[in-house]
């Protein structure tokens, strides 16, 4: 494959399940999977960020660590993948620099 030249923003505006919901889901690892194919995942809340990367940790063995500006990073398939907090919506600036 080649390069991937497209920046891919997921912005959850409804609460993150439980990882043990997704360990019930024929298809919860996949559906795991396929979120961390974006490059920027945004929930509205800590709490649904923690439930997020529990599920990550505990269903894909992932590890995350913190980053500058409050965000957090994960490493899936050699891609940094960003999770941010904001009760609004995704910060461009801190993204931006963040990634770079």
């Amino acid at each position: 494959g080649g390069v991937r030249t497209v920046q891919m923003v997921f912005f959850l505006h409804i609460p993150f399940p439980t990882s043990q919901v997704f360990r019930e889901l024929e298809h919860g690892e996949s559906i795991l999977e396929g979120i961390l194919h974006a490059d920027v995942i945004g929930f509205h809340a800590f709490d649904h960020a923690r439930h997020f990367l529990n599920a990550s940790k505990r269903i894909l063995g992932l590890v995350y660590e913190s980053l500058v500006g409050g965000l957090i990073g994960l490493r899936y398939r050699n891609t940094k993948v960003l999770v941010t907090i904001s009760n609004v919506s995704i910060e461009a600036d801190v993204i931006t620099n963040a990634m770079t």
